[in-house]
């Protein structure tokens, strides 16, 4: 009865993995949509530290005061802040982080703008900041891999004379090809 309950289990978490994480892995190559982590508190309680957020690459016409957008302020460094202002003649932006008092010093050029954050899951971003780049292919694949295995190792096996490889079942096999 534990091993039927295990396997109902895995089987729940191997459905979740193929519809959930391997769709959203794919999207986030794909369609334009990059994954980063909230490591500061500057966005609270909108978007809270440790958040993951989905930044889909957006044209800079479609982006307005009020948007939410991921930005790159240095080679390996994003901010997650919120538009105040648009310069369309610069293509610039004035930005802000909700928990912060002042607009930020230096305006943002579209071209460092990753894209505009289109969701958020809170707590999420630990693991991407935990696992690295490689890390998180290793977690994402193992992951699926252990699933699968699991899966195959919960499966009930049938009884000896059931099974279409045991002698038993080619024995009965042969009977039944005779009397055709």
């Amino acid at each position: 009865m534990l091993k039927k309950i295990g396997l109902i289990i895995v089987d729940i978490l191997l459905a979740a993995y193929v519809i959930a994480i391997v769709p959203f892995t794919a999207a986030c190559g794909f369609f334009g949509i990059h994954p980063y982590a909230v490591t500061s508190g500057s966005m609270e309680p909108a978007i809270q530290t440790g958040s993951l957020v989905l930044a889909k690459e957006t044209p800079f016409k479609e982006l307005e005061k009020g948007d939410v957008i991921t930005f790159m302020i240095g080679k390996d460094q994003t901010v997650t802040h919120r538009i105040t202002a648009v310069d369309s003649k610069a293509h610039k932006f004035t930005t802000k982080g909700d928990a912060n008092n002042t607009e930020d010093a230096r305006r943002v050029s579209y071209k460092n703008v990753v894209g505009k954050v289109i969701l958020h899951i809170p707590k999420a971003g630990y693991l991407l900041v935990m696992s690295g780049t490689k890390g998180r292919f290793i977690f994402i694949a193992g992951a699926g891999v252990a699933l699968i295995a699991l899966s195959y190792l919960l499966q009930p096996s049938a009884p000896a004379g059931k099974r279409k490889d045991s002698p038993a079942a080619q024995e009965k096999e042969a009977k039944n090809a005779e009397k055709v």
